[in-house]
């Protein structure tokens, strides 16, 4: 969760708009219809053009997230038994397997769209201090951070590590020389990360860190907020309306 300057969901409550994320992931893995899922599509969309989301950041994630989700289910849900649908070169796609790729393909679209849109742009600090304050168990709260605040790091070891390999000549092929050379990156990777842990550990506890973030902002609960929550509660009330009537 990085901090965005154009965030204009920064108005709202950080506890209300994790808990519209949660609400609607939570109701989207539980839909078992295409069409129980279209409402939690709509709603982060709606918002995300109210609060003039940056859409264009998510474009190309969605392309490869889509093309990623098209391929899973081109290779195995051919093999689901049923009625034939629809024949896909030599594959014969089932009635049951369409219905599962339609409803697969909608939950990954509106899982990452909720959560792109209520918690992308939102400051680490905020996100930890509302977490805490919603009780969420202070381990959760701390391992969640680290992963947030240190991911960049772990991904400049692996950069450093892959540019030592082609530095030194490797060309990966479908091999045995291939695979026990990611091998051994993988764990030099892990035993860099695990240096790289215990001096961010002694930086911590040198600064006084006790365990708990501090955050950029007070938490003041309005009406607004109390709305949005409203909404959000009256779309999973729709999404399982519509999974039960269908």
């Amino acid at each position: 969760m990085k901090s965005v300057s154009h965030d204009a969901l920064v108005v709202l409550d950080p506890r209300a708009r994790i808990l519209c994320a949660a609400g609607c992931c939570m109701a989207t893995a539980l839909a078992t219809q295409p069409v129980a899922v279209i409402p939690a599509l709509c709603f982060p969309l709606i918002v995300g053009v109210i609060f003039r989301f940056p859409f264009r950041r998510l474009s190309w994630m969605a392309v490869r997230l889509n093309g990623i989700f098209i391929l899973m289910a081109l290779t195995t849900l051919p093999f689901v038994d049923g009625p034939a649908w629809r024949s896909v070169g030599p594959l014969t796609i089932t009635s049951p397997g369409a219905h599962l790729m339609g409803v697969m393909i909608l939950k990954g679209n509106a899982l990452v769209l909720s959560c792109a849109v209520f918690l992308s742009t939102m400051e680490s600090a905020s996100l930890g201090h509302a977490l805490s304050r919603l009780r969420v168990p202070t381990a959760f709260v701390q391992l969640l951070m680290s992963v947030i605040r240190y991911i960049d790091v772990l991904l400049e070891e692996h950069a450093r590590i892959r540019l030592a390999m082609r530095a030194r000549g490797f060309c990966p092929q479908f091999n045995v020389l291939t695979l026990r050379t990611h091998a051994v990156a993988v764990g030099a990777l892990f035993l860099r990360s695990l240096d790289r842990a215990e001096q961010v550990a002694d930086a911590m506890k040198c600064r006084g860190h006790h365990g708990t973030y501090a955050a950029t902002r007070t938490l003041h609960w309005r009406t607004a907020d109390s709305v949005w929550i409203g909404t959000a509660l009256s779309v999973i009330m729709v999404m399982f309306w519509l999974g039960w009537s269908v």
